[in-house]
């Protein structure tokens, strides 16, 4: 699902965060604690991480989706 923000409303501990364009390159990278906000205009998906995981602004990103009983190929 296409995005911008992201919240961390709720949650004890800080997530890597990862901001998209629609080209795949990576426009911001970071790590936000819980209750914050954040938003990225120039994003077109937002990935969520494990806490330090995240790459570096300006990498070629790679997603496939990952859903509870996805056939696998």
């Amino acid at each position: 699902m296409r995005c911008r923000s992201v919240h961390t409303f709720g949650m004890r501990k800080p997530i890597g965060v990862i901001a998209i364009d629609a080209d795949g390159s990576v426009v911001w990278a970071g790590v936000v604690r819980p209750r914050r906000l954040v938003v990225v205009p120039r994003a077109a998906w937002i990935a969520e991480t494990p806490s330090g995981s995240t790459p570096a602004v300006g990498e070629n990103v790679v997603a496939a989706p990952i859903l509870a009983g996805w056939p696998a190929p």
